[in-house]
């Protein structure tokens, strides 16, 4: 039998002076963070940061199947750090940046005779610089920097971008202005304050998992003991069934994704929220944070990560989104709850797809009616692009019309010269950049109470037929339309790759529309009228119609 150590437990031989071995495959790195927290006896969490270092990286190295003489050197080698040394590291795949090690505890398994597997679990002292964007931990082809234009982007690209035009790696709030590329694409020419298209681009967590996936639900119930073994049941608080956690497993992914998933994660700390559509059955939008995750090195190539979430109570949407038709929901804009807006220009897409529109103006957020964003009807629109539409696009939007310019009128919104538009004393209706309105008079719109009143639209716009096929639906009501104004110009009458603006058209900025606006969705297809009806039924409480 072979031994590795004489008999005061000390490696025999030469020591090497620096770290030349190469671990075996199976290689994790795990990241965790520390974090103040508190619970109510309600279900809500709150948490934070315990300091700078908060976010930690262990890695576990193993080294299989070794002979003698290369275990003695690893041995030997490690042994020499004495638990105050260290080394710098470089994984093979190079997706994280050379990093100074620590060793924590080192294992040694003799497996038969002069066969060695070892095993090292060492941290760094490089903590405080996993989260310095200016030198970011991660490294490799597709961490690219600042955004530009005229560039081509691969899948799982990751760029920073502020939505400053003129400083587009502006310093403000680094962690929050990453976008992670969903397509192939070339960046266009020019930039604009909307230059980062989130139908190529994404924010949020849109990557997918193996399945299976398992979520366990906990009833939150108070409970009280009572004489004979008898117990008491009480419901309370807002979430009785609460998700506390689960975990989300990345098998086999390549370098490229997992540097983006990785980049993602820790951008966000360990406690930074960010939104995610659960798996069905529960087809559920919600926000959570993942204070761990766990990275594997399976092959050449091949990575595994697994990811644990917790779901934040406080992120829960508006309960409306539960009743609402989905089938075909390609684009939704919420702003009730915190999931979809919270506060600046960012107003997040919950349909799954991990878009966002872009807010410009500064609309003002109320509260009432579980919250509604006020667009002033001068400067206020917000942008949005949305991907999977094909001949039609059914616009459904929860508004009240405040106002309506005497001059240019407005438009609730509009692709490029293909808007919804409406005009006092001529009417409501489809327009095509060519003075025209098809759709309701003036008088019908006003014997609706359509101005100065909460009300549920529905426009299903038709790219493939004449635009008198379309139609509108009013508080789940379908309505007579005529043409009221000129005549139809088939050529504007296109969805403009899917990107259009919310008060306004993307021809210009000349017909913004005075309206508050609670909810903003698009569907791929025609909706039926059981299904609109069941949409206008899920928000009326809500606008109180």
């Amino acid at each position: 039998m072979s031994f590795l150590y004489d008999r005061d437990q000390n490696v025999t031989g030469t020591i090497p002076s620096s770290f030349t071995f190469t671990p075996s495959y199976g290689m994790q790195v795990s990241f965790s963070s520390e974090l103040a927290s508190y619970e109510t006896v309600d279900n809500y969490i709150y948490t934070m940061s315990k300091g700078v270092n908060h976010l930690q990286m262990q890695i576990s190295m193993p080294f299989e199947n070794r002979k003698q003489e290369e275990a003695r050197q690893i041995a030997g080698f490690f042994e020499s750090l004495q638990g105050t040394g260290y080394f710098l590291y470089t994984d093979a795949a190079q997706i994280y940046k050379p990093i100074n090690l620590f060793l924590n505890s080192f294992d040694n398994t003799v497996i038969e005779n002069d066969i060695y597997t070892l095993n090292a679990t060492l941290s760094s002292d490089q903590i405080s610089n996993i989260l310095n964007w200016k030198q970011p931990l991660l490294t490799g082809s597709n961490i690219k920097g600042d955004w530009a234009t005229s560039t081509s982007y691969q899948k799982y690209d990751v760029v920073l971008y502020t939505g400053n035009a003129t400083y587009p790696s502006n310093t403000g709030s680094l962690y929050d202005s990453y976008y992670y590329c969903k397509e192939n694409h070339t960046s266009q020419s020019t930039i604009t304050p909307a230059s980062v298209d989130t139908v190529k681009w994404s924010k949020e967590f849109f990557f997918q998992p193996t399945y299976s996936v398992e979520l366990s639900k906990e009833t939150s119930v108070l409970k009280t003991d009572l004489p004979y073994s008898f117990t008491k049941r009480t419901n309370f608080g807002l979430h009785a069934n609460t998700l506390k956690s689960f975990r989300l497993d990345f098998k086999g992914v390549s370098d490229k994704e997992a540097r983006c998933i990785l980049h993602f994660l820790i951008s966000k700390g360990g406690y930074r929220r960010f939104q995610y559509k659960i798996p069905n059955i529960y087809n559920q939008f919600k926000i959570f944070f993942a204070p761990q995750w766990t990275h594997t090195f399976i092959y050449k190539d091949v990575n595994d990560i697994s990811v644990t979430l917790i779901e934040d109570p406080l992120g829960k949407v508006g309960g409306e989104i539960d009743n609402i038709v989905t089938s075909g929901l390609v684009y939704y804009l919420e702003t009730s709850g915190n999931s979809s807006y919270r506060t600046g220009s960012s107003w997040y897409d919950l349909s799954g797809s991990a878009n966002y529109a872009t807010i410009y103006g500064g609309p003002s957020y109320s509260q009432q009616n579980k919250g509604f964003l006020a667009f002033d009807g001068v400067d206020d629109y917000a942008d949005f692009s949305v991907s999977g539409l094909g001949s039609v696009a059914t616009v459904e939007i929860w508004a009240k019309i405040n106002s309506i310019s005497p001059s240019n009128g407005g438009m609730m919104m509009g692709w490029f010269n293909y808007d919804v538009y409406i005009v006092s004393a001529a009417g409501l209706g489809f327009n095509t950049a060519n003075g025209d309105i098809y759709g309701i008079t003036y008088s019908q719109f006003l014997n609706l109470n359509c101005l100065g009143n909460w009300k549920h639209y529905v426009f299903e716009m038709r790219t493939d037929v004449s635009y008198t096929n379309n139609k509108i639906y009013i508080n789940g009501q379908l309505q007579t339309n005529s043409q009221i104004l000129s005549s139809e110009n088939s050529g504007a009458k296109v969805f403009n790759s899917g990107n259009g603006r919310i008060s306004g058209w993307k021809s210009n900025t000349a017909y913004p529309l005075n309206m508050d606006v609670g909810s903003f969705r698009v569907y791929n297809r025609s909706l039926t009228q059981s299904e609109i009806t069941s949409n206008f039924n899920a928000g009326k409480e809500r606008f109180k119609v």
